[in-house]
């Protein structure tokens, strides 16, 4: 039994690969990283990664 959740628009298209990953009986930590790096890859978002600004 597997569960991934995400609470910011942002990470839908990350939740949903994850997702597909643990449905198919991949590793979590793939899931995960998967789902980590499609934000941070992304550079239409400002709050983190790529796109994000310098604090």
């Amino acid at each position: 039994m597997w569960g991934i959740i995400g609470t910011w628009e942002m990470a839908y298209d990350g939740i949903k690969e994850g997702a597909r990953i643990l449905k198919e009986q991949g590793h979590v930590f793939d899931a995960l990283e998967t789902c980590v790096r499609m934000v941070e890859d992304c550079d239409k978002y400002s709050s983190v990664g790529y796109g994000g600004l310098p604090n």
